[in-house]
């Protein structure tokens, strides 16, 4: 029986990982790009003649996890304290780039105001040099340099957009918005 057949669900994989490797416990970023190298072959899908595309696709792909779904998956297996996690003092450093740069990326492309993974992807191409990786001698190292050294993460992204939106700026096709629009047409 392989290691895959033998754990069928996100949440199992998430948790063999956090069993079996302690240093995956205290940081997301670490711990999704393992389960993408274990359940999704991230490493063999980088040595492609296009390793950035191949990873945009990858992370876009519905049947792939996002960082947040591995992240809250994590956190509720510590909750139970299951697998203890080393608290670490996180840095604001560069937050107010952060928001001007999802500012200007929604201000943009319409597309992304409605899909966190699509923004995410998108800042790591216009931001942080992703596209860099169809240049390296090793894209899984260069990738794994800008998600756990460089890049935000897309919770933090997520929040900059969705403090854009409730102040009504860049607001998407959301459900919400296609029921106010629904009401004008009725009224």
């Amino acid at each position: 029986m392989s290691i895959i057949t033998e754990f069928d669900s996100t949440t199992k994989r998430v948790g063999f990982l956090l069993k079996n490797y302690k240093s995956l416990r205290s940081n997301d970023t670490k711990l999704w790009l393992s389960y993408l190298v274990m359940y999704h072959n991230l490493q063999t899908t980088l040595k492609n003649n296009e390793p950035c595309n191949s990873f945009c696709e990858l992370v876009l792909d519905e049947n792939v996890p996002s960082l947040a779904s591995i992240s809250r998956i994590r956190q509720t297996f510590q909750k139970k304290l299951d697998y203890p996690r080393e608290h670490k003092k996180r840095s604001k450093k560069g937050d107010y780039f952060i928001k001007e740069r999802v500012k200007h990326l929604l201000k943009n492309y319409k597309p992304l105001r409605d899909d966190d993974k699509k923004l995410w992807v998108s800042y790591l191409l216009a931001y942080h040099k992703l596209g860099e990786m169809d240049k390296s001698n090793d894209p899984y190292d260069t990738l794994c340099n800008i998600l756990i050294e460089e890049a935000p993460l897309p919770e933090s992204l997520r929040r900059c957009r969705q403090l854009l939106q409730q102040k009504g700026l860049y607001t998407g096709a959301t459900r919400s918005e296609r029921i106010r629009h629904a009401g004008r047409r009725g009224a």
